[in-house]
């Protein structure tokens, strides 16, 4: 029999402060998308940390909203909602970086990011490539899942 080493994918703090904050409604336990996303990361962090002590080798981390932030026609959609896609993108990173730094794991432990959208973002006109390249500095991670390009 072969051995392989577990997987276990989770949920992005960044994803899920992002929406979870009402600004009508969280402001009581809550002032800000950021305090919730450092919160969850937190949660992220423990997590991750006892899948690793637990012998996972692999955790997969899920963010669709960077599908949005990086793709231009997901940056003009923000941007006609009255979002600004590289705030978004800073705070998703900010809550998402935050759960998986210092990590006690050894060296074969890695993290990867899924930023995939199951079809949902307009990848026609592309990435742009300076937000990606904001992503990309903001996010140390093992491996990034995307969506292919159509043509």
């Amino acid at each position: 029999m072969t051995q392989r080493s577990a997987g276990v994918a989770l949920p992005a703090a960044g994803f899920v402060a992002e929406r979870s904050f009402d600004p009508a409604r969280t402001p009581a336990a809550y002032s800000s998308p950021e305090l919730v996303g450092a919160e969850l990361a937190g949660i992220v962090r423990t997590e991750i940390q006892a899948l690793a002590a637990d012998g996972v080798r692999h955790v997969q981390v899920a963010n669709p909203g960077y599908a949005l932030t990086i793709s231009r026609a997901g940056r003009d959609r923000l941007t006609a909602h009255g979002i600004d896609p590289d705030g978004l993108l800073d705070r998703m990173a900010t809550a998402d970086l935050a759960s998986i730094e210092a990590l006690d794991t050894d060296e074969e432990f890695r993290v990867s990011l899924d930023i995939t959208t199951g079809g949902a973002v307009d990848l026609t006109g592309g990435y742009d490539e300076d937000a990606v390249a904001r992503f990309f500095s903001r996010l140390p991670v093992y491996r990034v899942q995307v969506e292919r390009l159509a043509g």
